[in-house]
């Protein structure tokens, strides 16, 4: 492929997008996060608007970006899109490649196969683990009968199934609120742990933070175990997600008997609820935040350098989907949970969520992120032409060569070293009309020939013992008469056409066809009527008569 490369910001009068995504400087001037909140106790982040309240016991909370980020969730937006690669490094996890999804520049979908760069953004990869039966280790699978529907995978992390895992929310109990009010709903959670164990659960719901941070408010420097109430910098993130009613089943008439071809509830992960009915799992997931650095060519991504991002980056990344009241993170994880609910078995439904909640992640913080010019940018006008290695092709050029002079040095010499004009001669006589020519020059060449023949093999041989009687037939006689045609040699059968049309079979003698033979008997019957054979003579004679 060949093609002209130019530096390109306009193509035909439209300007392309940058593809670099970087922290937007007005949005987020002093980076990812940092301790504002509460007279400068809390840990918050640019894409949250929070109120700094002295309360404690929940953050109101507003996600910067709000439409941008729906837009980008829902694949409509004209300027941000979440796109999956797959670095040729990576191991294979369970069902296929671990996916790292990037933030780029959906305004590049018309020319990207024509337009080459270097760009820089944000990227996530996430893996998860079913864990159920471990969050359920007192119920027998696959029913679980527990009416407030509550697990504990460790000490520090349990919930209710109908918990949406918000920072600062109460764990779905019987006292929370009247949450159990949505027990006949399905209910998607997720809330994040400090390390990959799920030891402990980031947020958890304390009643006694009011007066912790009230206290805390005059000290200098921020308390440690208040500072992390409501989000953690941290990279990687390590969190825990739980499902209620993700897929839905139906029963008989009797209620018993579970009417359904889903082989998702044949799993050994997959809990149902008699309360439903519903279907209930638990994953054990973490993700990485990378800056990245990669480059675009030929309509595909050719190499892609990752560096772990700071933790800060992580909290940020995190916080759409530990604080309570962002709208937009419900909306994320019922979506996510319907699509991996799609599965055949628990381990595609955990590699679904982790691929989904990546993407999601992504989108609803693409708010504060902004378009950036990208490191190196060409545009490739190309036309499609056959790719020949240099080598091979030299080596075929100089063999036909050589070829070519050899066919020219070959006519020159039997040009030479011929005679062109005797050859032309030979070649006209041979020629159909050539043969017709000597034809009417001497009709009769042929038949003279035979004729000569003839005559020659019944001239009578004159031998040493008989040079004077060369008409006995007992001492030579006629050479070639007919009644010795069984001493000749050579002789072979063949079918010819006589002269009245009529093929017969015929001994054919050192050339010579027995269709001649009437021209010998007729010799022999005037030797027979001279009296010079014989006895035989004289049969023949009587015969004749």
């Amino acid at each position: 492929m060949l093609g002209q490369i130019r530096d390109l910001s306009v193509y035909d009068g439209v300007p392309l997008f940058s593809s670099s995504r970087v922290l937007s400087s007005g949005l987020c001037p002093n980076g990812p996060g940092a301790f504002t909140e509460y007279g400068g106790l809390v840990w918050v982040t640019c894409n949250i608007n929070s109120d700094d309240g002295s309360g404690g016991e929940d953050m109101g909370a507003e996600l910067v970006g709000s439409d941008e980020a729906i837009r980008v969730l829902q694949g409509s937006s004209s300027a941000n899109s979440t796109i999956a690669s797959y670095p040729k490094w990576n191991h294979t996890a369970g069902s296929g490649e671990q996916a790292f999804y990037y933030l780029g520049n959906s305004a590049m979908s018309g020319v990207a196969d024509h337009h080459d760069y270097l760009a820089k953004t944000i990227a996530i990869t996430t893996q998860c683990t079913p864990i159920t039966r471990q969050c359920l280790p007192d119920v027998q699978w696959p029913l679980d009968d527990d009416d407030n529907r509550s697990f504990s995978c460790t000490p520090g992390f349990g919930a209710n199934f109908t918990f949406s895992g918000a920072s600062q929310m109460r764990d779905g109990d019987e006292d929370d609120g009247g949450q159990n009010s949505r027990a006949d709903r399905p209910a998607v959670g997720l809330a994040f742990a400090s390390d990959a164990q799920l030891s402990e659960r980031i947020g958890k719901y304390d009643p006694t933070l009011a007066d912790k941070l009230n206290a805390g408010s005059n000290q200098s420097k921020p308390i440690p175990d208040v500072s992390y109430k409501y989000l953690q910098p941290s990279n990687p993130l390590h969190f825990g997600a739980w499902a209620l009613g993700y897929p839905g089943y139906s029963t008989d008439d009797t209620g018993t008997r579970v009417v359904s071809t889903n082989p998702l509830l044949n799993d050994s992960q997959i809990y149902r609820s008699e309360l439903g009915p519903s279907t209930e799992w638990v994953l054990n997931c973490s993700a990485s935040v990378y800056d990245v650095s990669y480059t675009w060519v030929n309509g595909a991504v050719q190499t892609f350098n990752m560096t772990l991002a700071s933790p800060e980056m992580g909290g940020m990344i995190s916080a759409p989907f530990a604080l309570e009241r962002v709208r937009e993170r419900a909306i994320a994880l019922q979506a996510i949970a319907a699509a991996a609910s799609a599965s055949d078995n628990s381990t595609s439904l955990a590699h679904m969520f982790a691929d989904h909640w990546s993407q999601a992640a992504l989108a609803l913080s693409a708010g504060v992120f902004s378009p950036e010019q990208n490191i190196l940018s060409q545009w490739r006008e190309t036309t499609q032409v056959a790719r020949v290695p240099m080598a091979p092709l030299y080596i075929l050029l100089a063999l036909k060569a050589i070829y070519v002079m050899a066919v020219i040095a070959l006519a020159i010499g039997a040009y030479c070293f011929t005679h062109p004009a005797e050859t032309e001669i030979v070649k006209t006589q041979l020629s159909t009309k050539g043969l017709a020519a000597a034809h009417f020059d001497d009709p009769n060449i042929l038949q003279s020939k035979v004729v000569n023949q003839l005559s020659e093999r019944l001239q009578p041989m004159i031998t040493k013992d008989s040079p004077t009687e060369p008409d006995d037939p007992a001492k030579g006689g006629l050479r070639r008469a007919a009644t010795f045609l069984g001493d000749m040699p050579d002789k072979k059968i063949g079918v010819v056409a006589e002269a009245d049309g009529v093929w017969r079979f015929a001994v054919v003698a050192n050339g010579v066809w027995n269709g001649i033979k009437p021209l010998a008997v007729d010799l022999v019957n005037i030797e027979a009527r001279a009296g010079n054979l014989g006895t035989p003579g004289e049969v023949v004679k009587a015969w004749i008569k």
